[in-house]
């Protein structure tokens, strides 16, 4: 039996509609909040709980929740993106120290420096680790009072006040708190106000990982960066800033300790991108690098294909720097000769040829990760990728925002079987309900595959159903369908496979789904897998919302995305009151 908690009445004999009627004319969200409970039990760790809360809890609802927390095995916390007000941040402050919590998200919840001052105030007696309050309303009081809790706290190692209007004068602050602190190691100010003082006074902090990436400090850094010797520093992101080939150059020089640089968008041309080259083997721990957005050339990629041999990388990032089919025929001739492991280079425009190189050299790679996404290659790029694939180490493969049509999907599924892929992405390309069928052929016979993103092409109900009926033989758990032209019939296909297979996230968003198929779908959750439901952007009406609702207490989801469709909202809050832990856009 289901109480209200706040009357003390059994609800059981009530009609759901009545109920929700005197809810929505009261705007009783504590209620809400409150009833949520009846579905957690002390001893249980319920991860949709910190799912529900995220995007969907008022200021009421936040207030009367936190006094639950004592009694919930929850370590992570998400309220990002809430409306959190001052007497609710008071009401967690309070009772905080009393949590599991170690991971909290306080985000894009407009809360002030007085609210962040009783947060910090509590940090030193909680269990909480990491804490983000990105997008906030910082100013000096704020910072002050979370860099006394850096010092204060034995527990706290990371912060993240990424887009929160910092300046260099909170910069010192934070960098003297973490010479005081011994366990604080990472601090996230990406997008602030920082400039030339702030930034070095935090690069000499014993912090072990630094973002100050998109900030406002230039090449006037780099010259005090040739000494950098932080032997406590080993991830640094400086990328967003321009830093321009003279920063980059003197920075180079102060790479021995570090294990992940970051150095995109910072205005680096040829002359950089080759001297930063030169002291890249002296970096010995160096191994992740990320150089996207800049604009090298001939002469930066051939110095940066010439040393990569003699360096320790294994990620590389060079998406959007201008790279065409000639300058990845260059960097494919090196590959083999590398350490690689994750290669990404999306937002260029390698073509045909350019991928028909790097396939050529891929089966002599240590690469798993290729991201070739938004790079015009069409489908005789894509059938000389596909060549090569049975014979390499490739596991995640993005293929996305191209020009691949059914004869390069057919490429790719007819060795899908014999490839190691486990993550297939082959969003916005050309591929019709013939593509649909040739995947839905080999997907029982593809043991590894366990995610696929067919999003924003034209599978159509001929193809869906081709993809639906081959699932319970399949291994898939995420499918991502999103914009493809089909409606009912193509969803009552999935809905009666569903109980069937092992999908855990579905996307169906953004396409002609109507109440027919939301009553279809609704029979086939309570048996399924699923988690994750993703229905944007359809033409569901208040009657179809009615069928979920019924069908949600039996399910597993613990997200459904329903914006943008013709839902009333008084069907919105049958939803969400049919099962409050569950999180409904």
């Amino acid at each position: 039996m289901m109480k209200d908690h706040r009357r003390g009445e059994a609800t059981e004999n009530k009609p759901l509609d009545q109920i929700l009627e005197e809810e929505l004319k009261s705007h009783l969200l504590q209620d809400i909040a409150l009833l949520c409970m009846d579905y957690i039990t002390p001893s249980s760790y319920d991860r949709s709980l910190t799912e529900y809360w995220n995007k969907n809890v008022g200021p009421s609802g936040c207030a009367t929740f936190v006094r639950a927390l004592p009694s919930l095995n929850i370590s992570s916390l998400n309220l990002e993106h809430n409306d959190v007000s001052f007497e609710d941040v008071q009401a967690f402050a309070r009772i905080m120290p009393y949590t599991r919590i170690t991971d909290l998200n306080l985000g894009h919840t407009e809360i002030e420096s007085k609210d962040v001052a009783m947060l910090a105030a509590a940090l030193p007696r909680s269990c909480v680790a990491k804490l983000s309050l990105e997008s906030n309303v910082m100013d000096a009081e704020g910072v002050k009072a979370l860099a006394q809790a850096v010092t204060s706290s034995t527990n706290l190692t990371a912060l993240n006040l990424a887009r929160n209007h910092i300046d260099d004068r909170h910069c010192f602050v934070l960098a003297d708190a973490a010479q005081r602190s011994l366990n604080f190691k990472s601090l996230n100010l990406c997008q602030n106000k920082i400039k030339k003082a702030g930034c070095l006074a935090l690069l000499n902090a014993p912090l072990r990982s630094l973002d100050l990436s998109n900030n406002q400090f230039g090449e006037d850094v780099g010259s005090s960066l040739a000494n950098l010797n932080n032997p406590h520093l080993t991830i640094l992101d400086l990328g967003g800033n321009p830093l321009g080939n003279i920063g980059c150059r003197v920075l180079a020089g102060g790479l021995k300790n570090l294990s992940t640089l970051g150095l995109a968008s910072t205005e680096m041309d040829r002359t950089g991108v080759e001297a930063l080259t030169n002291h890249l083997p002296r970096a010995k721990f160096l191994r992740s690098l990320a150089l996207g957005h800049n604009n090298f050339g001939f002469g930066g990629v051939s110095a940066l294909a010439s040393i990569l041999p003699n360096t320790q990388i294994t990620t590389l990032n060079l998406c959007g720097s201008c790279i065409n089919n000639a300058l990845c025929s260059i960097l494919a001739k090196t590959l083999p000769h590398t350490q690689l492991r994750n290669l990404f280079l999306y937002e260029n425009d390698i073509g045909d040829a350019g991928c028909t190189a790097l396939a050529s050299a891929l089966p002599h790679t240590h690469i798993t990760t290729l991201d070739l996404s938004c790079n015009h290659i069409r489908h005789t790029g894509c059938s000389a990728l596909a060549s090569a694939l049975p014979n390499t180490h490739i596991t995640t493969l993005d293929l996305g925002m191209n020009n691949i049509d059914n004869t390069g999907c057919s490429a790719l599924a007819g060795v899908l079987p014999n490839t190691q892929l486990t993550t297939l992405s082959l969003y916005h390309n050309e591929i019709g309900s013939a593509g649909g069928k040739f995947l839905a052929r080999v997907l029982p016979h593809s043991k590894s595959l366990t995610s696929l993103d067919l999003q924003q092409n034209y599978l159509v109900d001929e193809g869906v159903i081709a993809l639906a009926e081959v699932l319970p033989k399949s291994p898939v758990t995420k499918l991502y369908l999103g914009e493809n032209l089909f409606g009912d019939a193509g969803c009552t296909a999935l809905a009666r496979v569903v109980p069937r297979c092992w999908l855990t996230h579905l996307d169906l968003s953004e396409n002609k789904i109507g109440d027919d198929g939301a009553s279809a779908l609704a029979l086939g959750l309570p048996g399924s897998y699923l988690t994750d439901c993703n229905l944007r952007m359809n033409d569901i009406t208040t009657v179809g919302a009615t069928h979920l609702a019924s069908a949600l207490g039996r399910s597993g989801l613990v997200r459904l995305d329903i914006r943008f469709n013709r839902i009333c909202s008084k069907g919105r809050a049958y939803l969400k009151y049919a099962l409050p832990s569950i999180r409904v856009y």
